[in-house]
């Protein structure tokens, strides 16, 4: 039996998507956890079968962006300590440029 890990979904795409194809239903994914934000916002009385339908496609956004990293030959826990790092280079800067003082 195969670990399930997106690297194993990856080897087991039949289509082998594209970066750009890939781009796409991140877009998807994405949209479709604000859609499902915006639907518990609309109808609080649904709002938690709209949050766990938010979880599932925001599962599905993160599943598609590792996946990406398989496809541009990276892997994904190196981009992310990457993104951490420069995110949090980004909140020094803000600091230093006064980020969150009342004004």
């Amino acid at each position: 039996m195969l670990e399930r890990t997106t690297r194993t979904l990856h080897l087991m795409e039949k289509d082998k998507k594209t970066p750009l194809d890939r781009i796409v239903i991140l877009n998807k994914e994405i949209a479709q956890v604000a859609y499902e934000i915006l639907q518990c916002r609309i109808f609080p009385g649904e709002a938690s079968a709209h949050m766990a339908n938010a979880r599932l496609e925001l599962g599905d956004a993160m599943v598609q962006i590792e996946m990406l990293c398989h496809d541009l030959h990276q892997q994904p826990d190196e981009i992310k300590k990457l993104g951490i790092t420069h995110t949090f280079e980004r909140f020094q800067e803000f600091e230093e440029r006064g980020w969150g003082n009342e004004r």
